[in-house]
């Protein structure tokens, strides 16, 4: 990748939604600053700063490319002099559409930068080093973009203490499939002697969680514990996973299982993996598979609609989540897993066939009865200054 010595350099990251911080721009802002001696800045959103030489502006999913064009748009008439470089996930899977912005398109990882502390002074209020100790993944799933945007498993690192930011308490671990790197116990032991919280955020594969790793997993200081039941045929796999965890002292509640749905399963296929994760007493978390590739859909969320799905069954996937569920899960309390037992389909749980009477008060378990929420107002929190966020990791 060829840089501009000796200028000034603008990082943009759009204004689309996000939980994190821009990872590859604040590498980027590490690259240039110590090893070009370069000035930078970073800026969220269309922000006029300085007269730059060079703007990076990173991308996000693929759906989130409006934004993305509105920026290059907007630096492209602000700075009319200026070379715009676009890259990320969005750049990388649709290169063709991304050059009709009008930025100049980079595909892929910037080496140079990958092994690089990222720049976190620019957002002093954040309090988690973001890290991969690998990078793509040992599976092949179809409904996955990991292996179009990084292949198999590659760049395993030996040591992450160097990506560790010392005033930061959490380490959040990007790995696709940290277990499946052959460097994953050397990592976990650096995790153990570190003594901070630790977030595997993309989620752990199930079906390679033995003893011995549920074991070190239970070692770490965790909010929580991610893994996948995307596939009926995992069901043995996910359960084993489930138990072996629980053995070793990691409590059920705090396991999430993220459940794919709208690819080749269907709605009754579904449902049943829901319900076998709430009696096995985890939280169950639906995803709604969107193409990333195939066009129109990959540009708009939630347009797809998978042959053995309609919009019907989707919208009451949808309604139900809002409903009975919690932030989009289905925990595993007692009132709702009976309600998954004792039907058989996720219509017949938003009309219900028949209605049962409103319990008194006094009829109502302590676990049903309802608890006041105060409505919180959507506020966009801040970084630093002008940049904002949508939501800070302690508050998540």
């Amino acid at each position: 990748m060829v840089m501009i010595v000796g200028k000034h350099v603008l990082l943009v990251e759009p204004d689309y939604y996000t939980r994190f911080p821009p990872l590859g721009l604040l590498k980027l802002a590490r690259y240039h600053k110590e090893i070009k001696k370069d000035d930078v800045d970073y800026v969220r959103g269309c922000v006029p700063k300085g007269k730059p030489d060079l703007i990076y502006i990173t991308s996000l999913f693929t759906w989130a490319w409006q934004p993305v064009h509105e920026a290059v748009k907007y630096y492209k008439r602000l700075y009319p002099e200026s070379e715009i470089r676009l890259g990320g996930p969005y750049a990388t899977l649709l290169p063709e559409h991304a050059e009709q912005s009008g930025a100049k398109v980079y595909r892929g990882l910037v080496e140079e930068a990958e092994d690089l502390m990222p720049m976190y002074e620019l957002i002093p209020k954040w309090n988690g080093s973001i890290i991969f100790s690998s990078r793509g993944c040992l599976r092949k799933c179809s409904f996955c973009a990991v292996p179009l945007l990084e292949g198999g498993m590659c760049r395993v690192k030996k040591s992450i203490k160097h990506l560790v930011y010392p005033s930061h308490t959490k380490i959040i671990l990007w790995d696709n499939n940290f277990l499946g790197s052959p460097n994953w116990r050397t990592i976990m032991d650096e995790l153990q002697t570190l003594d901070k919280k630790v977030d595997f955020n993309q989620g752990l594969d199930a079906r390679l969680i033995n003893e011995e790793a549920a074991e070190r997993l239970s070692k770490l200081r965790m909010d929580a514990v991610r893994i996948a039941y995307d596939q009926k045929n995992m069901r043995n796999a996910v359960q084993k996973a489930i138990e072996r965890l629980s053995d070793h002292g990691i409590k059920k509640r705090k396991i999430l299982c993220y459940t794919l749905y709208n690819f080749a399963d269907n709605s009754r296929e579904l449902f049943e993996r829901i319900r076998d994760l709430l009696n096995w007493s985890v939280v169950a978390y639906p995803m709604r598979y969107q193409p990333v590739l195939e066009l129109p859909y990959a540009l708009e969320k939630n347009t797809y609609v998978a042959p053995k799905w309609d919009k019907n069954q989707l919208e009451t996937v949808a309604s139900l989540r809002r409903v009975v569920g919690f932030a989009g899960t289905f925990p595993p309390y007692k009132a709702l897993v009976d309600r998954f037992n004792e039907t058989e389909s996720f219509g017949e749980m938003l009309y219900p066939k028949k209605r049962l009477p409103r319990p008194t008060k006094g009829q109502l378990s302590l676990e049903m009865r309802p608890v006041p929420i105060k409505r919180i107002q959507r506020q966009k929190p801040k970084w630093n200054g002008d940049l904002d966020w949508m939501r800070n990791l302690n508050s998540s």
